[in-house]
């Protein structure tokens, strides 16, 4: 798996993704009881419309809803079963032989079938907005089916096309209008759709049909939306829900103190802090200008105060799980004044002023932030930006100056940061940074195999560090809070949770 996922595949690794995935819980050998409805609480409101995409705001329910055609384990990060039972890339990373699973049904009850992973896939190229990972297909020329058996053909090796089948969702052909609208769900998962009241609640009832057998052990799933923190952790500790997500770092600490709850902290690091420069405002036009603030920038403190630690310190946009990680490039801009000051000086850039943007929820971030750059010789503006501005900067590509905020993408291959990552993507990231370096570089990465893999990335890798238009400060982590009775929950590597085993004792 090293520098590649495509590689790992090809070894045809066969377990069932809810298996494969990392058990949560203190079940131990207890044999699972069936019955009962989980309860859940998330920060955010639950966002239908987009479950195509990988969305934090989904990542509670739509693996219970829907499948996808293969999984990730996110501890040995090995291909897993989902709906394909087997698969095989040829040696020159051209062709995809995928073998789908005997005996699913759809929540209609329609079969499932090969045309069914044709639609969901040239939907997703061609959906508006698409796929996140469509460009994993951009190589794609054509799709054969016979019986069972997909073959995907590729014009070029597709490198990371499993990371793209890790999160394709699956959906019934037959509802896609009411999928694009988000009226209706219709998958092949554990967990059948049934109400969303927007502000307040989704509601989900056992599949009967689930192809794994015995499974789901739950009558069903709740998934409430608490978007104060500290009712959240309130309707946890006074047990109206079975788990309580996305809980900040103070409050995780609060809730060990008490010992009558379980605390998982994924181990994916899956979000990333960013520091992202426009490079079209003066004074960040300038490379050395964007260098200098980064060696300014005090990401152990970010960490610390923040994320009471729980997070790791990085520059490089690489998860510390991803197989391109590396820790000198995580500490290629170890905090060094002396050498910002320098930097800053030969720009010509001491005393100009920065504006410093941010939502409320890294609005700390962002003071450490314009401290760190009033250190070096620079005046900073910071912003606290409205949801209706950032939704305005994010479709202009406008931002006044420096941006702090979260990309994911950065556990798998690292090709998909530069062309998924908003901030950092080779085309229309979000700081206007143009280059055909740039451009070259992503592409070759893209379709290196093998021991050429290693020098690609390397060499992108150097690039974006030596750029500094948009670098990481800190990977973090998801925390969980459940009561002790919930078992066998899991996580894969993007962060979306799996109750196909949940129960609760």
């Amino acid at each position: 798996m090293k520098w590649g996922v495509a590689a790992g595949a090809a070894l045809g690794l066969v377990g069932c993704g809810s298996d494969e995935t990392g058990s949560q819980g203190q079940g131990g050998s207890a044999t699972p009881r069936r019955g009962g409805t989980l309860t859940i609480a998330q920060p955010t409101e639950a966002n239908p419309a987009q479950a195509l995409n990988q969305n934090i705001a989904n990542q509670s329910w739509r693996r219970a809803v829907y499948d996808c055609l293969v999984d990730f384990d996110p501890e040995r990060r090995e291909v897993v079963e989902g709906l394909a039972t087997a698969w095989e890339t040829s040696a020159d990373g051209k062709q995809v032989v995928l073998t789908l699973r005997d005996g699913v049904t759809w929540h209609s009850g329609r079969p499932f079938g090969a045309d069914d992973v044709e639609f969901a896939i040239d939907n997703a190229i061609n959906s508006t907005p698409s796929f996140q990972l469509a460009w994993a297909f951009q190589n794609l020329q054509g799709i054969d089916k016979a019986g069972n058996t997909v073959t995907l053909a590729f014009s070029e090796p597709a490198t990371s096309i499993y990371d793209a089948l890790s999160l394709l969702t699956i959906i019934d052909r037959e509802s896609h209008d009411a999928f694009v609208d988000g009226t209706a769900h219709v998958g092949t998962g554990p967990f059948v759709w049934g109400d969303f009241a927007p502000g307040t609640n989704i509601t989900l009832r056992r599949n009967e049909n689930y192809w794994l057998p015995d499974r789901p052990y739950l009558d069903g799933m709740e998934v409430r939306f608490i978007t104060r923190s500290e009712a959240l952790v309130s309707a946890v500790r006074s047990e109206q829900v079975d788990m309580g997500l996305n809980l900040l770092p103070l409050d995780r600490g609060t809730v060990e103190q008490d010992g009558r709850f379980d605390v998982v902290a994924y181990n994916t690091y899956g979000a990333a802090l960013y520091v992202g420069a426009n490079v079209e405002v003066e004074p960040l036009n300038r490379k050395e200008v964007r260098q200098a603030i980064n060696y300014a920038i005090d990401r152990q403190r970010i960490n610390d105060e923040l994320y009471q630690g729980q997070g790791k310190v990085s520059a490089a946009p690489w998860s510390p799980t991803s197989p391109a990680y590396d820790e000198g490039w995580a500490e290629a801009y170890s905090r060094d004044l002396d050498r910002a000051r320098s930097l800053l000086a030969s720009a010509g850039a001491i005393d100009q002023v920065i504006a410093v943007e941010a939502n409320a929820a890294q609005s700390r971030a962002a003071e450490i932030v314009a401290f760190n750059l009033s250190e070096i010789g620079l005046e900073t503006d910071i912003q606290i930006l409205e949801p209706a501005v950032i939704t305005e900067r994010f479709q202009n590509r406008s931002f006044a100056g420096l941006y702090l905020a979260f990309h994911g993408w950065n556990t798998l291959s690292p090709v998909n940061v530069v062309y998924s990552a908003a901030p950092l993507r080779v085309d229309n990231n979000l700081f206007r940074f143009a280059s055909d370096e740039y451009a070259r570089l992503a592409g070759e990465l893209a379709t290196a195999v093998e021991d050429d893999q290693h020098a690609a990335i390397e060499a992108l890798t150097e690039f974006i560090l030596d750029e500094a238009f948009c670098l990481d400060a800190v990977h973090t982590s998801n925390n969980v809070v459940t009561q002790q009775d919930v078992h066998g929950w899991a996580y894969n590597v993007w962060d979306e949770m799996l109750f196909a085993d949940a129960w609760k004792s």
